[in-house]
């Protein structure tokens, strides 16, 4: 099963997690397409692979969000989170 990523993208659009905005999304795929198009293919939708990945150092509230809404695991670089965090 082949999924591209606009695909994807249409799917998180429908049902954005509470907090994200429709404009983070997109600014988070323009700024993240090629790291998402590798990671789609990694995910097994042209082949499958065992591999744990997650977005080590991912500080941005935006970035936490939009990894969240594509359900990518991040991983906060905790010194430097500030209190909304």
């Amino acid at each position: 099963m082949r999924v591209t990523l606009e695909a994807l993208v249409e799917r998180v659009r429908g049902r954005l997690p509470v907090g994200v905005t429709e404009a983070e999304l997109e600014g988070f795929v323009a700024l993240r397409r090629p790291e998402l198009e590798r990671l789609l293919a990694a995910a097994g939708f042209v082949r499958r692979l065992s591999v744990t990945w997650f977005a080590s150092g991912t500080n941005h509230p935006g970035e936490v969000r939009g990894w969240a809404a594509v359900g990518i695991p991040s991983a906060p670089a905790s010194s430097e989170l500030d209190p909304p965090m």
